[in-house]
């Protein structure tokens, strides 16, 4: 049985992450999906607000 997309996306994502940590010697804190192909520049930017403070950072509104 053939292995799916997902799957081997899955691991080249795992890979490059573990990849990445060891060559800066610095571990991820988080990685979640803030878009996708269809998610407008505005959409993905309150995406990312709200991932971030749902892992403790703050945001302070410039206007």
């Amino acid at each position: 049985m053939a292995k799916s997309k997902s799957t081997n996306h899955n691991k080249s994502l795992q890979h490059y992450i573990k990849a990445r940590e060891k060559a800066e010697n610095k571990e991820n804190l988080f990685l979640e999906k803030i878009a996708d192909k269809d998610t407008t520049k505005d959409e993905m930017i309150e995406n990312l607000k709200k991932v971030l403070i749902a892992h403790g950072w703050t945001y302070k509104d410039d206007k």
